[in-house]
């Protein structure tokens, strides 16, 4: 299981980060835009 996990990390390292990247990106954005709401 490990192998193969590794293997896929591995294959699209970089397709994974951009998509890792972009994810985290929205949700700080939606967490930022729901407290911003809810605060005001």
């Amino acid at each position: 299981m490990y192998i193969c996990v590794d293997r896929f990390l591995l294959l699209g390292s970089r397709s994974l980060s951009w998509n890792f990247l972009l994810v985290i990106s929205v949700i700080n954005y939606i967490i930022l835009s729901n407290v911003s709401s809810s605060d005001i």
